[in-house]
């Protein structure tokens, strides 16, 4: 159910409030505005559809990985080289952020330090990174059935 309430002049809080789902907030400059955005939250919400997804319930990288691991790579041929690649992200801090937090940059980012840390690479690795990074935009959403 969605409640709006003046908090002050020229600022109207919008709650919606529904029986097994988080409380939803936000505070807009016009009431007119409050309410639409209540009754979008609302039907999304009575649909299914929660707008602010609960992240301490989604995985880390880590763990993706990890089930990846166990359900794909042990039908590939390549498995002996996807394991071991799996094993080093798995050891990189970059793992241990959550699925929804991480996006192509991060990827980048980490590329980047690997190649002007210090780091000799040659360039199949670079490219590795680099092709993995773009991939990674449509991997990081986790199937449906997960």
């Amino acid at each position: 159910m969605a409640t709006i309430d003046q908090r002050r002049p020229g600022s109207w809080r919008a709650r919606v409030r529904l029986p097994g789902f988080v409380l939803k907030t936000r505070t807009f400059d016009a009431q007119a505005e409050s309410e639409v955005w209540a009754e979008r939250v609302e039907r999304e919400l009575k649909n299914g559809h929660d707008t602010i997804p609960n992240l301490s319930a989604e995985p880390t990288l880590s763990e993706a990985l990890a089930r990846y691991g166990r359900e794909i790579t042990r039908d590939r041929k390549s498995q002996v080289q996807e394991r071991r690649r799996i094993a080093r992200w798995s050891r990189r801090a970059l793992s241990a952020l959550k699925l929804p937090k991480l996006n192509p940059q991060h990827f980048v980012k980490f590329r980047d330090e690997r190649l002007h840390g210090g780091i000799k690479m040659r360039p199949a690795p670079v490219m590795r990174v680099t092709k993995d990074a773009g991939a990674w935009k449509s991997a990081l959403q986790p199937p449906a059935c997960w």
